[in-house]
């Protein structure tokens, strides 16, 4: 539910694992908003990048964090974010640090 939530419009959902129980999901916005959602299975792996073409196998979740800021330079990672700047797709702003 909440990748949809988060998906911009007309965005792409990977779905990476399967839950083992029923799933609600808002299918008012994933229509309404045009969003795509797309299951892949480990055997897939090479075959979903036509799908996903950001998503690469062989990273870690970790290397998508490419700008990592304290709180106290929390506007500096909007900036960073919201101009792209050095390129940046995930900034994260930690709290504690």
């Amino acid at each position: 539910m909440m990748s949809i939530k988060m998906a911009k419009p007309m965005g792409k959902i990977l779905l990476l694992g399967f839950p083992h129980e029923p799933v609600l999901v808002d299918l008012e916005d994933l229509l309404m908003k045009n969003k795509s959602m797309h299951a892949v299975r480990e055997k897939d792996g090479p075959t979903c990048q036509g799908r996903c073409p950001s998503w690469d196998p062989q990273s870690e979740p970790e290397a998508l964090r490419d700008h990592v800021f304290p709180l106290k330079d929390v506007t500096t990672a909007f900036k960073t974010f919201v101009e792209r700047i050095g390129g940046a797709v995930k900034v994260i702003v930690k709290p504690n640090e």
